[in-house]
């Protein structure tokens, strides 16, 4: 049976799969059925997740004076640019949650537990022109040839870590940044920034925008008829009274986060 409530598809688990019967008390440390497990009000659950997006920015700078004119020499600037980015990921996910809390998340790698949902790889693609341009002065032309201040452009590969916050009760946001050790590799960027994004305080950074969360009840979480939980996150910004010296800019993200109940034998882990 699958059934949709919002941003969120769920796909309850076949009886024959998940019996009534698999309750705290029945359940061991060595369950093999997906099951949840409540004990003096904490509750444990696992599951497998698989993260997938796209977080795409556009920006452009229209035509317009820059600086002080000359006899021969009047200059204009005008510019445009994009960002793409392509990330996905998995991880053996714990969610614990105590008492009437926000769950938390937790995932297993290597026989350690991480905070997070999971891992993977981010590509990141940007481009960028901000060229110069300069017309000719009453005196006469400039013979200056446009010129282009972007360089450094092109594509990044990044290691992400995932993770699942609980701004607010029964809602969870998805971030996404560069693991601890992971180098990025390929363009710099440093001279071929965002000029500007639609999202306050992005500025540069090739990351994923965490600014915004979708509906996750923990009564949906935790509960052992659901065997896999879909959450749709999708959002545009943009926001013309924020724009700088006449840039318009716009951000679109999607992404989607599977959870699959599983077995596993740590309930919960290091107990």
């Amino acid at each position: 049976m699958m059934c949709s409530r919002g941003r969120i598809l769920i796909v309850a688990v076949c009886a024959a799969l998940l019996p009534a019967s698999a309750t705290a008390a029945g359940a061991t440390l060595d369950s093999t059925r997906p099951t949840v497990v409540c004990s003096a009000g904490v509750c444990v659950t696992h599951f497998r997740a698989q993260i997938s997006g796209t977080q795409s920015t556009s920006w452009k700078l229209p035509y317009q004076r820059a600086g002080a004119a000359d006899c021969y020499h009047v200059p204009y600037v005008s510019g445009e640019g994009n960002q793409q980015i392509r990330f996905a990921g998995s991880g053996l996910v714990e969610a614990k949650r105590v008492g009437h809390n926000a769950p938390t998340f937790s995932y297993l790698h290597q026989g350690r537990s991480r905070p997070g949902i999971g891992e993977g790889h981010a590509g990141i693609n940007r481009v960028g022109h901000r060229v110069k341009h300069v017309e000719n002065g009453p005196c006469g032309p400039s013979h200056d040839p446009d010129y282009d201040s972007f360089s450094e452009c092109g594509s990044q590969s990044h290691h992400w870590t995932y993770q699942l916050e609980s701004p607010q009760r029964d809602r969870v946001a998805l971030s996404g940044d560069e693991a601890l050790g992971s180098l990025a590799s390929g363009a710099t960027f440093t001279y071929c920034p965002l000029m500007w994004t639609g999202i306050t305080g992005v500025g540069d950074l090739g990351y994923l925008y965490d600014g915004f969360s979708e509906k996750l009840p923990a009564g949906d979480l935790f509960n052992r008829e659901f065997g896999k939980i879909i959450l749709l996150g999708h959002r545009s910004f943009a926001d013309p009274s924020r724009s700088y010296s006449g840039i318009t800019g716009k951000t679109r993200i999607q992404w989607t986060v599977s959870l699959t109940r599983v077995a596993h034998r740590r309930f919960p882990i290091g107990r």
